[in-house]
């Protein structure tokens, strides 16, 4: 699930590096416990930053774009 968010995020960044993505773009809904899991997942291993309290918005990191397959 971490690594298709990160796919997801890769898609809506295209080429604008540093790109926030709001998570309400994605269709993501934030009551679901795997989504939440795989933010904290993805988050833990750099993948990508996070802002908000809950999450609100997600940029990838250098490695989420390799995990992402798009570096």
């Amino acid at each position: 699930m971490a690594r298709k968010l990160c796919r997801d995020v890769a898609r809506q960044q295209a080429s604008r590096r540093e790109f926030w993505v709001k998570l309400a773009g994605l269709d993501i809904d934030m009551r679901d416990e795997a989504i939440v899991a795989a933010l904290v997942w993805a988050s833990g291993r750099n993948w990508i930053r996070v802002t908000g309290q809950p999450a609100i918005s997600v940029v990838l990191t250098e490695e989420g774009l390799k995990i992402a397959g798009r570096h």
